[in-house]
């Protein structure tokens, strides 16, 4: 949240930090406008359901922490079922994978 004071945005920003465990957390049915995951490939992989889960369609989805190449290779994979307009930009080895939630698979 000290980005987004800085940025003059806090107060259009509400954030917060869903595990799957509370179905009420806000969000957690499809209503959020983006997901952001800075976390290691197999949580990735894992918690893809869960993801897809969170972001309404037409949101939007941005995961890091995953190595450029094979890895980025996994997560477009099976997140292309839920995500749309898959990008993968990458810098220093690393990549940051981010698309648009389609309205396949959507549960709400």
């Amino acid at each position: 949240m000290d980005n987004a004071k800085l940025n003059g945005v806090e107060d259009r920003l509400t954030v917060f930090c869903g595990d799957g465990t509370d179905v009420n957390t806000p969000g957690a049915n499809g209503q959020a406008d983006i997901v952001v995951a800075n976390i290691l490939i197999e949580p990735v992989l894992g918690l893809e359901e869960l993801f897809a889960g969170y972001v309404k369609p037409g949101g939007r989805i941005a995961l890091s922490g995953i190595l450029y190449d094979e890895q980025s290779e996994k997560v477009v994979a099976l997140y292309s079922k839920h995500f749309d307009d898959i990008v993968v930009d990458h810098e220093g080895g690393w990549a940051c994978i981010s698309g648009t939630r389609n309205a396949v698979n959507v549960v709400l």
